[in-house]
């Protein structure tokens, strides 16, 4: 049994130590349930699912099955679905709970920057602290 997991898709590159994701769990007690996400590009209130850290939760776990069917899965993805019940992770869950965008960069955003001669939003506020680049989308290496 494991109190926390770092789930990672396998079309992310892990570029430096991302310890600092393991130890991100500890600081939740072993009865919550926790799920901490670098925000989606668009829409940006919600969370990608390439990266996640997540405390494991047989209680959660079946709440979610449970509600499946009712639930609004606003892409028919697992990102759709997992915001679908996490709904509340931009606006009222803790802090800690939204991962820098840099834990779970997406390779879209790239493309639309620096590829495309606006190199500063990418070297800038990516780059320096670039963990792990994330090749979502249709464009894999």
């Amino acid at each position: 049994v494991y109190d926390t997991i770092v789930f990672i898709e396998p079309d992310c590159l892990v570029l430096k130590d991302i310890y600092p994701l393991i130890q991100k769990g500890k600081v939740y007690t072993e009865t919550e349930a926790l799920v901490a996400a670098a925000p989606d590009m668009f829409p940006p209130d919600k969370f990608n699912s390439g990266v996640m850290v997540i405390r494991p939760s047989q209680a959660t776990f079946d709440n979610m099955m449970d509600q499946r069917s009712l639930l609004t899965n606003y892409d028919g993805s697992d990102t759709g679905f997992l915001n679908g019940y996490f709904s509340e992770w931009h606006t009222e869950m803790a802090p800690l709970a939204r991962l820098p965008f840099t834990y779970n960069a997406q390779r879209a955003l790239y493309d639309m920057t620096y590829a495309q001669g606006c190199r500063s939003n990418w070297d800038l506020a990516v780059a320096p602290d670039l963990k792990i680049l994330h090749y979502s989308g249709s464009s894999k290496p």
